[in-house]
């Protein structure tokens, strides 16, 4: 068990799309028409990290949020700084396609 378990932490990273999307020019009002136009893309390589670990990276960084792929679960999570100043984190549940 130890050793699936130490398997599972040193797989690959998880690559993902990534994109850099146009924001709306300042003054456009009609924001139900903004047709956000992509000026960038790019595979970005998801660590695979323990909540714990993405906290600390949070911290270390000084970044809006983490996305990672949980040490456990193998499922994308984010970490993100909440207003509040506490952290939050987002663990979606696994989606099975066509149920």
């Amino acid at each position: 068990a130890a050793s699936a378990a130490l398997a599972e932490m040193n797989a690959p990273a998880l690559d993902a799309p990534s994109y850099v999307i146009e924001a709306p020019g300042e003054g456009d009002d009609e924001v139900t028409g903004y047709s956000p136009v992509i000026i960038a893309e790019a595979t970005t390589s998801l660590k695979r990290l323990s909540v714990s670990e993405a906290v600390m990276e949070l911290d270390l960084t000084g970044a809006a949020c983490i996305v990672f792929q949980h040490g456990g679960s193998g499922r994308v999570n984010i970490i993100y700084r909440r207003a509040d100043g506490n952290v939050g984190w987002i663990d979606p549940p696994v989606v099975n396609p066509g149920k």
